[in-house]
């Protein structure tokens, strides 16, 4: 109600993605939205040490997988919990398929580690007992709050990123993961494909647990094939990136990759795009306009 009522009387209306004003379009009606993406605040020295953090929570530097969310439905953290339950298993029994094995023989399993870092939420009870009933408490660990520098440190130093989250009006933490040269494996629902330009690796199903192992296996062997030759994994990643949706999100949840407007880089994204002052000009803009006189 409160969403219908801005767009009946507010003189502007500012979006936080194209997805966004497509979405206030689709179901309010209101065309004249302009779209101002968030800025990305994070800079790349504001970090520790990592070893004081690598003792605090039992992990090795590109050993553990992150993820930076907070405990609620939508952001399907109960998916991760699922695979790595199965990476647990996998590894316990030697592995599913001859493929796999001879991955495993040649000193390069997955990580079987998952860090998350957020705030409580309404899941969080939730999660925590299915971390103990599943008895993954020594591979899922719940950071709680974490300060930022921590958190750029994790981010640093992380196998990958995941972002399994299926709505999202922006999604800062994929974009600040990449920041960091690390990859990001997520969705391509709502808004995520847009503000990570096409440039993460997508799974077609959030919800599918052995996706998420074969996407994870993909960035291993990308990173892999490039560890000691000083080249950067990216291209590699290209690769597997940018895979079209097949539906389980919702049409309007998805975005293509490809018809991104700011992408116009090919070895990474463009951050520029979310640089501080250009948001600050961009608002600066808008406050110049009359937005006091009624439409």
């Amino acid at each position: 109600m409160c969403w219908r009522m801005d767009t009946w009387n507010a003189a502007r209306i500012v979006a936080i993605s194209r997805w966004v004003k497509e979405d206030i379009e689709h179901r309010y009606g209101r065309k004249d939205i302009r779209v101002i993406y968030n800025p990305i605040l994070i800079r790349e020295n504001e970090v520790v040490e990592f070893d004081s953090l690598g003792r605090k929570y039992g992990m090795e530097r590109k050993r553990y997988y992150y993820t930076v969310s907070q405990m609620i439905p939508h952001k399907n953290l109960m998916t991760l919990i699922k695979v790595m339950e199965k990476i647990m298993r996998q590894k316990q029994s030697g592995g599913e398929n001859p493929a796999q094995n001879a991955a495993e023989a040649e000193g390069n399993p997955l990580p079987c580690r998952l860090l998350i870092s957020g705030v409580n939420g309404h899941a969080a009870q939730e999660l925590k007992r299915q971390i103990a009933d599943r008895k993954l408490q020594d591979i899922v660990t719940l950071t709680g709050f974490v300060s930022n520098e921590e958190r750029n440190t994790l981010y640093q130093n992380c196998h990958t990123f995941l972002f399994p989250s299926v709505f999202e009006g922006f999604g800062m933490p994929p974009v600040e993961a990449m920041l960091f040269h690390t990859p990001v494996i997520t969705t391509q629902c709502a808004s995520i494909p847009e503000v990570t330009q096409g440039k993460a690796v997508y799974v077609k199903d959030p919800y599918d647990v052995d996706e998420w192992i074969a996407r994870m296996r993909d960035v291993d062997s990308a990173q892999a094939s490039t560890s000691g030759t000083g080249e950067d994994s990216g291209h590699n990643l290209e690769a597997i990136s940018g895979r079209e949706a097949d539906g389980t999100c919702d049409s309007r949840l998805r975005q293509d990759p490809g018809t991104i407007a700011e992408r116009d880089r090919d070895d990474g994204l463009d951050f520029a795009v979310y640089a501080p002052e250009r948001i600050s000009r961009q608002y600066l803009e808008l406050l110049k306009e009359p937005v006091w006189k009624k439409r």
